[in-house]
């Protein structure tokens, strides 16, 4: 199922680089928002079991809310050092993520590799996007620094690939494989869409899928709320940012997935321990 996912992503995105880059960007901050963000809408469940299982949720949910607007208001006062600050927590929480199955070696190369391929191998690409956060001369200062950095991390994550093949790990080291090579050539968006929707949302959702049982159409309710509302924040944003330009959309994303991102690496720290706790606390009731 991951390899289908992340095989169709670069498919079809590489297909509407072809035709018009603009439109695979489009389609991959789109599907970053819409099929990246809900992955995340468990963690109100999985933090009642091992984050503060002696709270009531009503006050869990507002420490995680806390949390989550302090960081977006960070980002919004001091946007290079709320950039900064995301990305070390963005590839903290990606490591994590990379790292079943694997050594620590390879998760921290994917989980890093996941936020500097797509800027590194793409400076001028990447540079409006960033253009809230980093101005555009210390984008271009920086250039050669960024490129070759991504370059030798990229080596190095091929070599990784390769050792996977070799000891027989073929369907996690095919399904890098095709984010690797998304990565290289498609631009900045669609890039890490491939990797983050194929592989890091729908890892997390795989993880969560025993809190779908016994819920109606295989969707609990209040992971469709809360998805909902989680996109939904994105309308406040639209005071200090054109949605309609899609550099402005992204650094909105950005301010709104970084306060989403904190929260969720917290609760979804060690998940699958505070999942089996979950487990066995159910069972005893």
């Amino acid at each position: 199922m991951g390899l289908v996912l992340v095989a169709f992503l670069a498919t079809l995105l590489g297909s509407l680089v072809a035709v018009q880059p603009a439109w695979a960007e489009w389609t991959a901050l789109g599907l970053i928002i819409v099929a990246g963000i809900p992955h995340g809408a468990f963690d109100l469940r999985v933090a009642e079991a091992a984050w503060l299982p002696r709270l009531p949720r009503a006050v869990v949910a507002g420490v995680y809310v806390a949390i989550g607007t302090a960081m977006s208001a960070f980002c919004l006062a001091w946007p290079g050092f709320g950039l900064a600050l995301f990305l070390l927590i963005s590839a903290i929480h990606f490591s994590e993520g990379e790292g079943e199955g694997s050594s620590k070696v390879t998760a921290v190369v994917f989980g890093a590799g996941a936020i500097l391929f797509p800027i590194g191998l793409h400076v001028r690409e990447a540079a409006p996007y960033l253009s809230f956060f980093w101005d555009a001369q210390s984008v271009a200062d920086s250039r050669e620094i960024i490129l070759w950095t991504a370059i030798l991390l990229f080596a190095a994550a091929i070599l990784l690939v390769a050792r996977d093949v070799v000891s027989g790990n073929r369907q996690q080291a095919t399904e890098r494989a095709v984010c690797l090579l998304a990565w290289l050539v498609l631009p900045p968006l669609s890039g890490f869409c491939v990797w983050f929707v194929g592989r890091h949302s729908r890892q997390h959702l795989a993880h969560c899928k025993g809190l779908f049982s016994g819920s109606t159409m295989g969707l609990p309710r209040d992971f469709v709320v809360i998805s909902f509302l989680a996109i939904l924040l994105l309308a406040p944003l639209a005071l200090r940012f054109d949605l309609s330009d899609i550099n402005q959309l992204f650094a909105a994303s950005i301010v709104l997935i970084a306060g989403l991102t904190l929260p969720h690496m917290v609760v979804s720290h060690r998940l699958k321990s505070s999942l089996s706790q979950m487990s066995q606390e159910t069972e005893r009731r």
